[in-house]
């Protein structure tokens, strides 16, 4: 199961949901530690949600922490080095590695019209997806 915390936010007025935009920067605001990866990341605006995929394909759920707090949703944790099975004692050699690992995290501001009491998040085939209800909407 994914851990989210959830804390209230502020009022909502539904010109500044259109007037949102989507920061793609994961270090924008400086809260993600230097020595991380930054997962990608897909966000849809539905009417009455916002909807966010985080790819995050190998990583363990057990390992993920979602945070969710008043205009930003955080999603940090861990992905092991891939590698293939092998031999007591055989050697290997790397030839390419371009898969990230090691500890990631992702920031994304939010509007402030997200509702973060009703937020939910699910891992489903590699895929972290976290729905966000906007308030004053269905």
């Amino acid at each position: 199961m994914i851990k989210t915390a959830r804390r209230e936010s502020a009022s909502i007025t539904s010109a500044r949901v259109r007037q949102w935009s989507f920061q793609v920067t994961p270090q924008k605001y400086g809260f993600c530690p230097v020595e991380t990866w930054a997962p990608l990341v897909n966000l849809y605006q539905l009417d009455d949600r916002i909807e966010v995929c985080v790819d995050l394909s190998g990583v363990d759920p057990k390992k993920i922490d979602v945070e969710i707090e008043p205009g930003r949703l955080t999603v940090t944790g861990e992905r092991n080095t891939p590698e293939p099975a092998r031999e007591a004692g055989e050697s290997m050699r790397i030839v390419v590695m371009e898969i990230d690992h090691g500890q990631f995290c992702r920031s994304i501001p939010l509007p402030d019209q997200v509702d973060i009491r009703r937020a939910e998040s699910e891992y489903k085939a590699g895929l972290l997806w976290v729905r966000l209800p906007l308030r004053g909407r269905r």
